[in-house]
């Protein structure tokens, strides 16, 4: 997951080194950035619970 927020902040850096500071630019990132995260937190979830499971 690290990856990812490494290649948000290139993303941003190089918006930024372009001149493309547009108003939407950083809240889609933000969005994106936790949408991610939220889906590998569900799919962790799911994981741990199916190994929760199994084990019972």
């Amino acid at each position: 997951m690290a990856i990812y927020g490494a290649i948000i902040a290139l993303i941003n850096n190089l918006f930024r080194n372009y001149g493309i500071e547009q108003a939407y630019v950083r809240p889609l990132l933000i969005f994106s950035t936790i949408y991610v995260y939220w889906k590998a937190w569900q799919w962790l979830c799911r994981k741990l619970d199916i190994i929760a499971l199994n084990k019972d």
